[in-house]
């Protein structure tokens, strides 16, 4: 990893260009479910100032941050600045989750509809450390108008104003179908609860044309 991003750093000479790492939920081996992972690939090509980081915010919950409440997203963004520095913070991924915290499964849901809920998605938006961070959201059913939906809740989220409730076929949208929730997840959930227990697994919440940007102000 280190010598791949030193020669698409060195590459790019001395442009503009950055490269954003993400966070990941923690599915098998992979790397980026803990600030140490991330701080240590960046110290890997010397600290390079053009190499940034991006939160996925349905990552977070997947690997065991408590971010579903102001105090646990505070929490969360204190030890990112220990552990990376704020500064490196250029992008969020806003997201709820239709996991449970700490499983390592990674699979989206609309926004105020999942586990990680209103507080603490509201808290990624109008933290004042984030106020030069751009928002994108990768919630389902973005081929099915759904980003418009998902757009509208979080400026929502940013005025401090309710949200509506999802309409029953938001659970249905095409990144939501797909296998049931383990068992132990419905069991914890009492029952497959309709856009909590149901998804199509960790990879096809993956967006196939492009995100929209929350365009928070």
């Amino acid at each position: 990893m280190a010598d791949a991003l030193g020669k698409a750093l060195a590459e790019c000479g001395g442009s503009e260009v950055r490269v954003l790492l993400e966070d990941t939920a923690g599915a098998g081996g992979t790397m980026g479910r803990t600030f140490e992972d991330l701080a240590a690939i960046i110290a890997s090509v010397g600290g390079d100032p053009r190499l940034g980081l991006c939160l996925d915010t349905a990552h977070l919950w997947g690997a065991g941050h408590a971010i579903d409440t102001v105090e646990g997203v505070d929490d969360l963004l204190a030890a990112f600045d220990d552990a990376v520095g704020l500064a490196r913070l250029r992008l969020v991924h806003l997201n709820d989750s239709r996991s449970a915290a700490g499983s390592g499964s990674d699979r989206h849901e609309h926004l105020g509809g999942g586990r990680i809920g209103v507080a603490g998605l509201s808290r990624f938006l109008v933290h004042p450390g984030l106020s030069r961070v751009a928002y994108i959201v990768e919630t389902p059913g973005m081929e099915d108008g759904w980003d418009e939906v998902n757009l509208a809740r979080a400026r929502d989220l940013v005025a401090g104003r309710p949200l509506a409730p999802l309409p029953p076929d938001a659970f249905n949208t095409r990144s939501g179908r797909g296998r049931a929730a383990p068992p132990e997840e419905q069991e914890e959930a009492g029952g497959a609860e309709p856009g909590l227990e149901t998804g199509a697994g960790a990879r096809a919440d993956r967006p196939r044309r492009g995100r929209a940007e929350a365009g928070a102000e």
